[in-house]
């Protein structure tokens, strides 16, 4: 099924160039959106029509299927040569957007922040002498959400994850803890481990401010290696929210700990997330050891 989108941009002034008059559009990026989405006929049509007053400019664009666009939007090459730079100008010159297609509404801008400046004044060292400095210093800037462009969403058989700081040997992952969910015994090879509560789902008592009074609860750390989980105490009725700070041995290996495990499995969907991100690592249904590498014969 196609799509039809339709931008509504408005400038302030005629004296104000629409991006696509601006000569702001580099031509290598013309010669990649060609390649990728004209000739291959992922977009199929393109029209403008300007208003009499020249102030209001409507933009109709018709893709072969919602997949095509999704995929233009969400292309880094796109977003980076385009997308970013055209959103950056119209914010500069005020002039506004509006989005529309004919299988639903886009969601319309309100505001961007500006990432780069908004954290300008968080001091990253350049490094950290252990994982409890790197937990005191985050804390201490009020734990900045400073997602990597390349974080991905991990889904497992007992949580949701993903990365929201990386700098060096370290990361944090914020997780969400399903209902009912077991940690089954394992050990996180080749990475340091400090979980930290966060509450949810009444989880704890209940303080002044509304939040569980075991928000803010770290536990002491677990050294590389070191088995835990696999008793009673580790299963919770309720779904909550953690954070896990982290030191990797080796920043390349860096991906999540629930792929950085050695120990029993906690489903299917761990089973299958470590084959994809560990394809040598030895995986059986129910035990995963990523510091053995099937790859290499042994004699």
């Amino acid at each position: 099924m196609t799509v039809t989108i339709i931008k509504k941009q408005t400038r302030p002034s005629v004296d104000i160039p629409f991006f696509f008059e601006s000569n702001l559009v580099r031509k290598e990026y013309g010669a990649y959106f060609k390649t990728n989405y004209l000739d291959t006929g992922k977009l199929m049509k393109v029209h403008r029509t300007m208003s009499e007053d020249k102030l209001t400019i409507e933009l109709t664009t018709e893709w072969a299927s919602q997949v095509a666009f999704a995929e233009f939007f969400s292309d880094p090459y796109c977003i980076e040569n385009f997308l970013k730079i055209s959103t950056e100008y119209e914010h500069i010159n005020g002039i506004t957007s509006k989005s529309k297609s004919d299988v639903g509404f886009i969601r319309p801008t309100w505001k961007h922040i500006d990432a780069e400046e908004y954290f300008k004044d968080v001091p990253i060292p350049d490094n950290w002498d252990t994982l409890e400095d790197f937990v005191n210093w985050y804390v201490g800037q009020r734990m900045p959400l400073m997602i990597p462009w390349d974080a991905e969403v991990i889904r497992s058989d007992d949580a949701v994850a993903i990365c929201i700081f990386r700098s060096g040997h370290y990361q944090v992952e914020f997780y969400l803890e399903y209902p009912n969910m077991y940690i089954r015994p394992h050990a996180h090879p080749r990475m340091e481990v400090i979980t930290m509560d966060l509450g949810g789902g009444k989880l704890g008592p209940r303080d002044q401010t509304g939040l569980s009074k075991l928000w803010g609860q770290a536990f002491s750390k677990l050294p590389a290696g070191k088995f835990h989980g696999g008793d009673a105490t580790t299963c919770v009725t309720t779904g909550f929210a953690t954070l896990a700070f982290q030191r990797w041995d080796n920043p390349e290996e860096m991906t999540s700990a629930a792929v950085q495990w050695k120990g029993e499995l906690q489903g299917p969907l761990q089973e299958a997330l470590i084959k994809r991100k560990k394809p040598n690592a030895e995986v059986v249904p129910g035990y995963a050891d990523v510091t053995e590498d099937t790859s290499v014969c042994k004699d």
